[in-house]
This record gives C-alpha cells, sequence and structure tokens, in this order.
C-alpha cells in the first residue's frame, strides 16, 4: 500500500505541474460545459487546485483516468473551439469594464491580515461611467495609434474638461515617461471620427523605445467631479515576423495542414495561432491550432495542423475560414527551446538576466479561405505520444495496486 501511496502522490504531483488554467466561458453545443471545458484547454487540468501532492482514492484514481483519455483525444497543440472562447476569437480585444466616477471617495481605509482595504466609509459615484479605450490590445510598428475616452450616463455621452493626457511605458515595474500624444480632443480630426459627439481621441505615435506594456493615463474634469483612468497596450515599434501571401491547404493522412509562408526578419522562439471557423455567416468555431518552435532568419513555410479528429467530431463540413493567424516571439533571456537544450546537455540553469520586454508580437493577416472538405473524410484517429501512454500507464498501474 505504501508503494502505491508514493506513486499515486507523485502523479497527482504532475498533475498539480501541468496545472495551467485557460479560462472560458462556454456556450451553446450538444455537449455539456464540462465536457467542453474538458475538450478545450491547451494543458490538462488535474482533478485537483492544491499547491501540491493529495492522496487518490479507487475512484478518483478511475475519475482521473477517464478524463485524462478524454482530454487526450486531440494533441495539446490543436484543440476543438467553442463560441465561448472570447481570448481566441478575439484575442486583441481592447475593451475592458467602464469606470465610473467618483463623487467622494472612500475614507478611513486601512489594510486588513489578508492585505485587503476596508474603508468605515464607501465611496460614493455619479450617474457617469467612462471607457477608455485603445484602438486594440497591442500595437505594431511606428504609426499612428488611437485611444478614445467616452463618458456618459443613461441619458447618453457627456463632455469632459481640463482634459489632460500621460503616455508611459512600464518595464519590470518602472514607469518610462514617452513622447506626448500627437492629439487630443473632439475635433473630427488627428484620427477622431466625428466632431462634437463627445467622444475624445488620443492620437499617440510610438517610438523606438515604446517597446512593451504602453499606458495613457486620463486627468479630466466630468460634470464637476476630477477622474483619474488609464488603458494600456502592449506596442512592438520594429518588425519581427511578416505572414506573406501564398498560404496553401491540404488534408495529410487525415487531418488539415495550412501551410503558412513567412518572412521571419528576427529570429528565435515563436508563437503561431490560428483558429479555425466554418465559412458561413455565423462563422461556426471549429478548432484552434498553436506552433511553438524556433525559427531562423529569412524566408520559410510554417505549416499549421489541424487535428482531423476535432473536425470530424463536430461535424462541420468546410470550406473554412482560417482566421486571427497571429504570432508573438518570446524574448525572455532563457526561452522554451533553450532550457530544453541545457536540460538535455545536463548544464545547470543560469539565473536569467531581465533586461528587455518579454514578448514582440506581428501583424495579424486576413482571413484564409480554405478548399471544400467533408467532415467525414477526415482521420478518426486519436492523439498518441510516449508522455500520454505514460501518464495512462502510471493511472492504470495505481488502480490496479489501490
Amino acid at each position: 500500500m505504501g508503494k502505491n501511496k508514493t506513486l499515486v502522490m507523485v502523479l497527482a504531483g504532475l498533475a498539480v505541474l501541468l496545472l495551467v488554467v485557460v479560462v472560458v466561458v462556454l456556450t451553446g453545443g450538444g455537449e455539456s460545459q464540462e465536457d467542453r471545458e474538458m475538450l478545450s484547454q491547451r494543458e490538462y487540468r488535474g482533478p485537483s487546485g492544491q499547491d501540491g501532492p493529495l492522496e487518490l482514492s479507487s475512484e478518483d484514481i478511475a475519475d482521473e483516468l477517464e478524463r485524462y483519455q478524454k482530454w487526450a483525444q486531440y494533441p495539446p497543440f490543436a484543440r476543438p473551439l467553442h463560441s465561448g472562447q472570447v481570448d481566441l476569437l478575439d484575442p486583441y480585444d481592447p475593451t475592458r469594464p467602464p469606470v465610473g466616477v467618483i463623487v467622494s471617495p472612500a475614507a478611513g481605509c486601512e489594510k486588513t491580515e489578508d492585505g485587503l482595504p476596508r474603508c468605515t466609509q464607501k465611496a460614493v459615484f455619479s450617474d457617469v461611467k467612462c471607457d477608455l479605450t485603445p484602438q486594440s490590445a497591442i500595437s505594431l510598428g511606428k504609426g499612428d495609434f488611437r485611444i478614445e475616452l467616452r463618458c456618459f450616463n443613461n441619458e447618453g455621452n457627456v463632455p469632459v474638461s481640463d482634459l489632460k493626457v500621460r503616455i508611459y511605458r512600464n518595464l519590470f515595474r518602472q514607469d518610462i515617461p514617452s513622447l506626448p500624444p500627437v492629439a487630443v480632443g473632439d475635433t473630427g480630426s488627428d484620427g477622431d471620427s466625428k466632431a462634437g459627439d463627445m467622444v475624445y481621441t488620443i492620437l499617440v505615435r510610438p517610438t523606438e523605445r515604446d517597446w512593451g506594456m504602453m499606458y495613457a493615463e486620463i486627468d479630466a474634469m466630468v460634470k464637476g467631479h476630477k477622474h483619474n483612468q488609464r488603458a494600456a497596450w502592449f506596442s512592438t515599434p520594429h518588425k519581427v515576423l511578416e505572414f506573406r501571401s501564398g498560404i496553401r491547404d491540404n488534408l495529410d493522412n487525415g487531418h488539415l495542414v495550412v501551410s503558412v509562408p513567412v518572412q521571419v526578419i528576427k529570429p528565435g522562439f515563436y508563437h503561431i495561432d490560428a483558429n479555425l471557423v466554418q465559412d458561413n455567416p455565423e462563422k461556426t468555431p471549429v478548432a484552434y491550432v498553436s506552433f511553438e518552435g524556433e525559427l531562423e532568419a529569412g524566408a520559410q513555410t510554417v505549416n499549421l495542423q489541424f487535428w482531423g479528429k476535432i473536425i470530424k467530431d463536430k461535424g462541420l463540413d468546410g470550406p473554412y475560414l482560417v482566421s486571427q493567424l497571429r504570432a508573438k516571439r518570446n524574448n525572455e533571456p532563457i526561452t522554451p527551446a533553450m532550457l530544453k537544450r541545457m536540460h538535455d546537455a545536463g548544464q545547470e540553469i543560469p539565473e536569467p538576466n531581465y533586461t528587455e520586454p518579454l514578448e514582440e508580437y506581428a501583424g495579424m493577416t486576413e482571413e484564409y479561405r480554405t478548399q471544400s472538405y467533408q467532415a467525414r473524410n477526415f482521420s478518426n484517429a486519436e492523439w498518441d505520444s510516449p508522455e500520454k501512454q505514460g501518464r495512462i500507464d502510471m493511472l492504470r498501474q495505481a488502480l490496479k495496486e489501490e
């Protein structure tokens, strides 16, 4: 029994190490929410969110085995896509909840033992809220970039006055001032869409130094009350990779392979992601795929493999649209590929020296329309790997010894 306990504790520990939670708000479809969550997440989520090993009963082990086998029908790099996964369907959506305009701030505040504030007098808010929204969650290059400010109540937009804007970036918790905005106003010019609509446009022009998390912070008077708010986006002012024309698709061993030509300007470790949706007015989600790996400088082709069983199980015929094709470069001092090489060589992992932002983004391409396909023609084969079989064997052995 002691041997079995040790095995189960090690197994549970591995489950915790693999815990990467992808939050999805799932709607529609014939499967249960648990099914959709299980089949969608990129990394397998074990049976517990605890931060250490735990003992599992035979029922727990059997349940874990069933859950894992269900999840592992499809590979980690290609997963089913559902309509509620807004983080994937619109990954650069910059919208955030509006911020209320304060009439009087909270008073008598002190921190509790948990580090949370406790106030004897709560803040009082007016009937006005404000949106401060960048045009995207990322900016690319050094062209003009817009942020819009709109304050409103139940009657519609309300004007602001004494509007002041500060632009800065933040690197490793240090604020670094940037150039001031090119223009600020509600004039119908300088990027503002319509004069006098009480939607104020802040136009910024990133410089070569504006790499990383950027902030636009505003101070204004709104119906006689002081209001402060800020918006954030990630700026990559230089090019690291370009998607090129000539995307192709084909059925390869029962899987849909989309071949994407790229021009790599800055070699390194890249993440390339794409969605697959049905070519219909609803753009019904089918699957998404991720590529991770090192790319050398120059022209080359990246093959994205949408796993056939996902498409077959969904039962959705083509043609499909390859959408939200996007890329980012891992700029960490030690990338996953470097870490693996050092581990395989038995080298000591050095303490990383962080001096630059940890990511660089590339521009998103337009949608690509595939050939027509019938869902029944895709493979029904489940994904397999030595790691998958090793995990299943461990679970079966633990169940046998329980």
